[in-house]
This record gives structure tokens, sequence and C-alpha cells, in this order.
């Protein structure tokens, strides 16, 4: 975990995003720290985007055994990162927590605050129900675009959707057609009919 960095302010926020959602989004009984660790690399995603770079530059997205796999491309670029927000105390840094933290109540809205729920959509990917980091990315990847009332009142046909985009990611899928699936997943009608 990056949290020997002098933004205060900034980490103090990660750690408490991670405490309060520790047990019903992130792993339980995991270190607190691995789950540090995964909010501030989708911090990383969510403030890249802000200044205009594709978080499909900054992830790493390939087919292994014939699943898409998805990964953060440098860690070291968190590091960098980090080391120029602790100099100059970005404050879209901090807006970017907060976006996270959004994310994270997209997540609690979507799985109607059951944990069974996003362990039902964990397994959808194959994971034994397990809380991989991969499998926060591709939620990322999926939910940031979409407003919190649109969840509200469409949350079991996104969720639906949302388990077939993780379902096809157990699939032999080229990167580009599985970019463009996240990507059009509420945008476009055809892509519904593809899903069902």
């Amino acid at each position: 975990m990056w949290n020997g960095y002098g933004y205060k302010k900034a980490i103090i926020k990660i750690k408490d995003l991670a405490t309060k959602n520790e047990r019903i989004i992130f792993p339980k009984n995991n270190k607190r720290m691995k789950v540090e660790t995964l909010i501030t690399s989708l911090v990383y995603l969510e403030y890249n985007e802000k200044y205009g770079v594709s978080p499909y530059n900054l992830l790493g997205i390939y087919l292994k055994e014939n699943k898409v796999l998805i990964r953060i491309k440098s860690k070291e670029a968190i590091t960098k990162m980090l080391d120029c927000i602790s100099e100059n105390e970005d404050k879209n840094f901090l807006n970017a927590i907060e976006n996270i933290e959004k994310f994270i109540n997209k997540v609690h809205i979507l799985i109607n605050r059951n944990h069974d729920s996003l362990l039902k959509l964990f397994l959808s990917n194959n994971s034994n129900g397990r809380k991989k980091d991969q499998n926060f990315y591709l939620l990322w990847l999926i939910l940031r675009k979409i407003k919190i009332e649109t969840l509200f009142s469409n949350r079991e046909e996104i969720f639906k959707l949302v388990m077939k985009i993780f379902k096809k990611s157990q699939e032999s899928i080229k990167r580009n057609d599985f970019i463009y699936l996240i990507e059009n997943i509420y945008e476009n009608n055809e892509m519904y009919i593809f899903l069902y």
C-alpha cells in the first residue's frame, strides 16, 4: 500500500473507504492494506480518466486460456502519480476518491446491499465467489458512466446485463469486442439483444 505518501488527507480518505466497505463490498477477513491498495488503484483509473487518459490504456485486458484477464498495467505509474500528488496536493485527486466512493455506492445499489448478490455476480466470472481485483476493475469499467438514478430505477435489469458481461469474460472474445460490449451496455439497444 502506498500509505507513506505526504498527502495525508487523501490517504486518510482511502483508509476510511476501505474500513467502511470491507464487509459487504471488499474481501472479508483480508488485510486492510490489500483493500486500500485496490481502492488506490481504482482512484488511479478515475483520476487519469478525468485528465483524458482512457482506462483501457492503463489496464491490461487480454485473453489467457480463453478467459479475459484485467490488470493494472503499471503499479509504478501509480507510485509516480502519488509522488506527484504528494508534492502539489492536487484537489482533483480528492475528487477522484469521492468518485470512487460514488462507485462503491453504485455497487451497493446494484447488489441491493446484499453480499450474496455480489458473490453471485463474481461466480458468473468463474471466480469461485472470490473478490479478485480484476472483478472490481471490470465492475468499475461498467458502472462508471451509469448515473445513480438510472441504477435505482433499473437495478434488476442492469444487474442482469452486468452479469452477462461477467459471463462473457469467461469466453474467447476479442479485446476490442469486449471493450465495445462494456462501453455500449446501456446505450445501444442492439447490445441488449446481443447479451440476452
